[in-house]
């Protein structure tokens, strides 16, 4: 069994207290299609995207520090069909 690994951070509404050990991060959607102007979100669906781009900055910061924590780092994303079946 793992030695429980507690880290205590603030949110901006309250303190958390989670096991390290049992931790994974999971960042999702954070592509181009999704998150900038010339992304397809934004071009074919006619999506202001601009806030999309705001977790970029942090998520550069902390998952490197993550990392090197041994925390996991999980991405999932989303891709389409060349004939655009999955769209829709």
């Amino acid at each position: 069994a793992l030695t429980p690994l507690p880290v205590t951070f603030r949110t901006q509404t309250k303190v958390v207290t989670i096991d390290a050990r049992k931790t994974a991060v999971v960042v999702v959607d954070m592509q181009n299609d999704f998150c900038h102007a010339d992304g397809w979100l934004a071009q074919e669906v006619g999506v202001d995207v601009r806030g999309a781009r705001d977790p970029v900055e942090p998520l550069n910061a902390c998952l490197p520090e993550l990392r090197a924590g041994g925390i996991p780092v999980i991405w999932v994303n989303w891709g389409n069909r060349r004939d655009l079946l999955n769209v829709g």
